[in-house]
């Protein structure tokens, strides 16, 4: 596995002779260290290696920085999850009394009457009502009606 790294310095290293480089932002750390050891191979003098130090002095206290910054992110990202464990515990037990709750009520509509058939019960209880009533009226009104006549 010795291949070549994908990106090299020929297309970002300026051969001008003043150790000058054009702006390079790797993707990754291994990127950048792949090409800095090439550049480091092709540097000739003292002069050029100082300023290589200086410049990766501040990349790596760059580097640090967001290191650290991350570091911070992720302790209050776990702080945050932690909170959340504790709200998700909160309502899955909600969820649970809920979902009992529902089952008794669809076991109350279950047995409960439909407008259907209340509605059904009170026809015949009319026409019930008014067939008796047209029988009392005929016990009364047939013995008047033939002493009427």
């Amino acid at each position: 596995m010795n291949a070549r790294p994908p990106t090299t310095i020929e297309h970002d290293f300026d051969p001008s002779g003043h150790g000058e480089w054009a702006a390079f932002e790797p993707r990754s750390l291994r990127e950048f260290v792949c090409v800095l050891a090439e550049r480091m191979r092709q540097m000739a003098t003292r002069s050029e290696l100082r300023a290589v130090e200086h410049r990766l002095g501040a990349r790596i206290d760059g580097i640090e920085v967001r290191i650290d910054s991350l570091d911070a992110r992720m302790d209050r990202l776990e702080t945050r999850m932690d909170g959340l464990d504790v709200r998700m515990a909160g309502i899955e037990s909600s969820v649970a009394t809920l979902s009992g709750r529902v089952g008794v009520l669809e076991e109350r509509v279950s047995h409960t009457a439909t407008k259907t058939w209340v509605l059904s019960g009170v026809v015949a209880t009319l026409i019930s009502m008014a067939g008796c009533f047209w029988w009392i009226a005929q016990q009364y009104l047939a013995p008047l009606l033939r002493a009427a006549s």
